[in-house]
């Protein structure tokens, strides 16, 4: 008996017009990226975001790759959360947080930053980065992942 040596996720359906179920499953997870995104406020295009900071496309992909400013893969695009971008400029101490959590890919830099964290009595990263507690969200970046008492 001889085993496929291709994985059956992989294997292109008989019919042409259906998809396999691994390229089902991308369509689905970006599509689910595309709704989690839409709940949170929406996303940016690159033009979009550099039209609100005053910057071009280089400058931009400089701050991302810094730590600097959140973007995030959809559909092979980057786009980056409306929320932080206030008054023209990055909400104020989320560089920080991001280059606390730079290990970390960007989905998951994200979901800390929308998540109650009990370090914060509950409350999200954003919305205290939003009311000024950069310390204790960056205490709580700090912590994030680790298996130590909070």
């Amino acid at each position: 008996m001889t085993l496929a040596k291709e994985s059956p996720l992989l294997l292109k359906p008989k019919n042409p017009d259906q998809i396999s179920p691994l390229e089902a499953a991308i369509k689905r997870g970006e599509e689910a990226k595309k709704r989690f995104l839409s709940k949170q406020g929406g996303a940016l295009t690159n033009t979009e975001a550099c039209n609100i900071l005053g910057c071009n496309l280089v400058e931009l992909e400089t701050m991302r790759r810094n730590n600097q400013v959140l973007g995030l893969s959809v559909n092979e695009e980057l786009v980056y959360p409306a929320w932080q971008f206030v008054e023209g400029k990055v909400l104020r101490g989320l560089d920080k947080v991001l280059m606390a959590l730079k290990d970390d890919g960007a989905w998951t830099q994200m979901i800390f930053l929308l998540t109650g964290d009990i370090r914060l009595d509950g409350a999200t990263p954003l919305d205290k980065l939003k009311t000024g507690k950069i310390e204790q969200v960056l205490w709580a970046a700090n912590c994030y992942g680790s298996h130590s008492a909070a």
